[in-house]
């Protein structure tokens, strides 16, 4: 009687074998795909791999399983198993291909965002809480564009345009709004008719829309803010060269250089010739801007500044000779061209506009007086733009 109880339960947990193969969607096998059978009740955990023909065998203890197929590539299948003492079992496992899924991430060089600005609101407020449009030309895109001047930079501005600005300034069209004044220097006007370089600047910010609130008259179709670069407490140097056609030669350097634990100066410069493929157009121009930084207290910063530029270019247009008059001399009698007096606000530069005209930056009012003589004139001929008969 011992003996048949011993045999029946020797009977009850003789293994069972699981048979089978993994295939895929196309029923071709899979060679390699990890087979686990997990008991429900707890236990060991049995593991196997397909062969080359996609089939595997597994001894299992009766009871109930999990069994779990898995393979590189495609999703993982599962199935239900009652193992019983009856043997063997079979089951064939079809692997699906998983979904297409693919994560593409976009992000731009930090040099080329900016978190805050000032020239908006007069206080330091994040960029994205101002109400209005603006966009910011950061040093580094200034840089890696190779950019000089204030026309490179405006052609990269959604709403402005680049005016000619008779090549002897310059002229933007800000939605729709053509004007040589309505470009700042840190937040003070600065509408002197003069090419504003890029040599010693930190960005651009151009506000597009209404701004008198902030900025006064004009700026009716938005304004262009220029933001200096300071001096820093950290040494820093910088030489860029530049060489083209019509003999352009560029060249500017920025140096900075703490003093001491509270003073910093930074000097930038800048010097370029150019000529054109049209004659008598080219350009020259130099300019220098040293930079002192004061920070006596962790909250308290004093900056002191000198921006001095010399240049030189003529207008694309004639020059003019002398301005209109209403005035008409009678026959046979001489008569002085009329001079007239400009006078326009201090501005950094000296700037010679044409031979005739001359805009002098080191007083506080400039005057533009064109050149005058007294010549006689032909019976019938009128001042101001005379035809060519009547010189």
């Amino acid at each position: 009687m011992f003996l048949a109880a011993t045999m029946a339960a020797t009977a009850a947990e003789a293994p069972v074998a699981l048979r089978g193969v993994v295939l895929d969607a196309s029923r071709m096998p899979i060679a390699g795909a990890l087979v686990t059978a997990v008991p429900e009740a707890g236990g060991p955990v049995s593991k196997t791999r397909t062969d080359g023909r996609g089939a595997f065998v597994l001894a299992l203890a009766p009871g109930r399983y999990v069994v779990m197929v898995v393979a590189p590539g495609f999703r993982e299948a599962r199935q239900g198993l009652d193992a019983t003492a009856a043997g063997s079992a079979a089951r064939d496992f079809v692997l699906e291909m998983p979904s297409f899924r693919e994560t593409v991430t976009v992000s731009a060089p930090p040099g080329y965002q900016v978190a805050d600005i000032s020239s908006a609101t007069r206080t330091l407020t994040p960029l994205r809480d101002v109400p209005q449009a603006v966009t910011v030309a950061t040093r580094e895109l200034m840089r890696d564009q190779l950019m000089t001047g204030m026309g490179d930079v405006l052609r990269y501005v959604p709403g402005v345009a680049v005016h000619q600005g008779e090549n002897n300034r310059d002229q933007a069209i800000i939605r729709g709004n053509s004007s040589s004044a309505d470009f700042f220097l840190d937040g003070v006007r600065d509408d002197v008719q003069y090419y504003r370089d890029l040599y010693n600047l930190e960005c651009v910010e151009a506000l597009k829309g209404p701004t008198a609130m902030i900025f006064g008259r004009g700026g009716g179709g938005g304004v262009v803010n220029r933001v200096r670069k300071e001096a820093v407490f950290s040494p820093l140097s910088e030489l860029t060269l530049q060489g083209g056609d019509y003999r352009h030669k560029r060249a500017a350097v920025d140096l900075d250089r703490p003093l001491s634990d509270e003073i910093a100066l930074r000097v930038n410069g800048m010097y370029e010739s150019s000529d054109s493929f049209r004659r008598a157009v080219g350009r020259e121009r130099y300019a220098l801007n040293p930079t002192l930084t004061f920070a006596p207290g962790a909250r308290t910063t004093i900056a002191s500044t000198r921006i001095s530029c010399r240049g030189r270019w003529p207008r694309t247009r004639a020059a003019s000779r002398s301005p209109p008059t209403t005035t008409r001399p009678r026959a046979g009698t001489s008569s002085t061209r009329p001079t007239s007096s400009t006078r326009r606000r201090a501005g950094p530069c000296d700037t010679l506009f044409s031979p005739e005209w001359r805009s002098d930056g080191r007083s506080p009012t400039t005057s533009a007086t064109p050149v005058s003589s007294a010549r006689p004139r032909r019976p019938g001929c009128r001042t101001g733009f005379p035809p060519s008969n009547c010189r």
